[in-house]
């Protein structure tokens, strides 16, 4: 080898392992980056990333439909690595500036299922054997019976009342499961106690506390909890037929630990309806209000690539219907969360927030969380093992839900 391979040979490897390096981010800024970036007008697109990404325009402003809080324009952009690297093509919408009010009062949640939800199958004991009727039907927990015998189901009532009609005949069940329509035979058993039984028990209501995020005066729309609410039996998300919320207080805390969740306990105040239901999906509840007192703050819905990490405030209730403010600490910022509701890594660090509940307990799903002026987002989860740390939704994925709130109105 001579020496001027001696020397090259080093060189060689070094740019080896840098292209190596380069096509290494290039493949983990691809997956983490998204490809849609919403901006106010006037504001430029820059994100926060541990290596330099440049964005270039690639095109000129395309129209879209004019549809509120959607966007009015958009354009194409390339993410260039370091301003040279090609990461992905992505396109930039143009919304105009969005204003709500700033929630974190708890509230109150009922809410009845479209059609009832199977949470349990069970043996009846018949003619000295034990039998489930429902499962050699194939129901399975989790299913939601819409119709039985052509009959509209919306309650345990119902349920009973049809089987007790078919007489031990078999009944035509209408279900969903995963989102597909399904149907099937029940054919229930005579019981011990004399009453036809079908094996399986179902739900069809839901109640529970949960705190505001934010306030829409435009079309009289709230947004709260930042997360759906599901099953306590199936972990289904359970489908919405009508809801209502009202107001409410906290009236104690259990502190959380390490293993053991935390929750706030609150009281209904069934007197002081606030408004309804339309939506209870992944991001969170929406719906109407019909008494917006309780909203006084106005704030700006910040963009997901406005996040940073770094300190942060969370807005909750947490004594009464009091809404303090706590500081926290953005850990971890996730454009493509594994999930709709963990775009942000939290940590509480306000010592009295630590002191009172042992950081985030359940009812504060929803809490709003405010950066630089701006609401970024709201508390959707608690690791079990560390409360003090937990999750949070992005506001503009939240915002997204109140435009078909609007046009469902």
């Amino acid at each position: 080898m001579t020496l001027f391979q001696k020397i090259l040979r080093p060189a060689l490897l070094c740019l080896d392992a840098l292209i190596a390096a380069m096509m290494g981010a290039v493949v983990y800024f691809d997956a983490v980056l998204p490809d849609q970036f919403s901006l106010v007008e006037g504001q430029s697109l820059e994100l926060s990333t541990s290596l330099p990404v440049e964005v270039v325009r690639t095109g000129s402003l395309a129209s879209t439909p004019n549809t509120s809080q959607q966007a009015q324009s958009r354009y194409p952009v390339s993410l260039k690595l370091l301003g040279c690297v090609e990461i992905k093509s992505a396109v930039v919408n143009v919304v105009e500036n969005d204003t709500v009010y700033l929630g974190g009062q708890v509230f109150g949640v009922k809410m009845l299922t479209d059609g009832v939800m199977v949470v349990g199958l069970s043996e009846i004991k018949s003619e000295g054997r034990q039998v489930s009727p429902a499962e050699e039907a194939g129901l399975q927990v989790g299913d939601i019976i819409q119709t039985m015998d052509g009959i509209r189901v919306t309650g345990n009532a119902d349920v009973a009342k049809v089987i007790q009609q078919a007489d031990g005949s078999p009944v035509q069940v209408k279900f969903t499961r995963d989102g597909k329509t399904m149907t099937t035979e029940l054919k229930a058993v005579l019981a011990e106690d004399g009453s036809y039984k079908g094996g399986m028990w179902v739900r069809d209501s839901s109640a529970g506390i949960g705190t505001m995020t934010y306030y829409d005066p435009q079309n009289e729309s709230f947004g709260g909890l930042g997360h759906a609410i599901y099953d306590v039996d199936s972990g289904k998300l359970m489908p919405l037929q009508s809801g209502e919320i009202v107001r409410a207080k906290v009236i104690g805390v259990v502190r959380g630990e390490s293993g053991y969740p935390g929750e706030l306990r609150g009281e209904f105040i069934l007197s002081e309806e606030l408004g309804t239901l339309s939506y209870n999906c992944e991001e969170g509840l929406f719906g109407h209000l019909e008494d917006a007192s309780m909203f006084t703050t106005p704030i700006s819905i910040a963009m997901a690539q406005e996040v940073q990490t770094g300190p942060a405030v969370m807005y909750t209730t947490i004594d009464g219907q009091t809404v303090e403010a706590f500081d926290i600490e953005i850990e971890k910022v996730m454009y493509q969360g594994e999930t709709p509701t963990k775009n942000m890594q939290i940590r509480v660090v306000d010592p009295d927030l630590k002191e009172k509940t042992g950081g985030i307990v359940q009812g504060q799903s929803g809490s709003p969380i405010v950066q630089n002026g701006k609401l970024i987002g709201a508390v959707t989860h608690v690791l079990v093992n560390d409360p003090t740390r937990g999750y949070a939704i992005f506001a503009e994925n939240m915002r997204r839900m109140s435009n078909q709130v609007e046009n469902a109105a």
